[in-house]
């Protein structure tokens, strides 16, 4: 009798268990997890107000924006600040690659020109060179470069070889608004950096 019962409490608990997972189908989260879809991640972000943010064309959201579920591949992001008057604010887009288990790093101040807006970008790419690697896209192109506070020149191909690891590259100009751009050098990948300065606003006011 002990063993019918037995029997019985297990075919039930079966049953049960079929149910369950068959209402909530944990597989479909896994397939959407990232270890599928290559765990590529993105962050964008407009500190001086808030942008709509486009992904190939379609909007995906507004600043700051975060996403850890996108695939790998190669998008055209676009940064669109909106207001009353909508001429006012340019757009600014960039192609970055995502590759799997990497995130890149967009951040933008959007002004009514592109003189006076400025943008910090970072993206990997995979490389044959085992060493860790940066290629940076400064503008001005004259500006002085900083990596780890030490005062760094580069080659006409504006690759720079880096340990692995934390890294801060910051890059200033006399007449401009200085940046710091924060990233992690990985062995296997060059880390694609561009910086773009925004002009100092003229002080039309004077000092008392």
């Amino acid at each position: 009798m002990k063993k019918v019962i037995v029997k019985i409490v297990l075919a039930l608990l079966v049953v049960g268990l079929f149910m369950a997972l068959s209402l909530s189908q944990p597989w479909k989260y896994l397939f959407e997890s990232s270890l599928f879809n290559n765990g590529a991640a993105l962050t964008v972000n407009s500190p001086g107000g808030k942008a709509d943010v486009y992904l190939d064309g379609k909007k995906i959201g507004e600043t700051p924006y975060s996403s850890a579920n996108l695939k790998s591949g190669e998008y055209q992001i676009e940064l669109r600040r909106e207001t009353e008057s909508s001429d006012f604010y340019q757009s600014i887009g960039r192609k970055i690659n995502l590759e799997p288990d990497t995130r890149a790093f967009i951040e933008a101040e959007i002004g009514p020109t592109e003189e006076f807006s400025s943008l910090k970008v970072a993206y990997y790419q995979k490389s044959q060179n085992s060493k860790p690697t940066i290629l940076l896209d400064i503008t001005p192109k004259d500006a002085d470069l900083w990596i780890d506070g030490e005062k760094t020149s580069i080659s006409d191909s504006n690759i720079v070889t880096l340990s692995e690891g934390e890294h801060t590259v910051k890059v200033e100009q006399t007449g401009y608004e200085p940046l710091d751009v924060e990233v992690i050098s990985r062995s296997g990948y060059t880390l694609i950096v561009e910086v773009k300065l925004m002009t100092k606003p003229i002080d039309l006011l004077k000092n008392e």
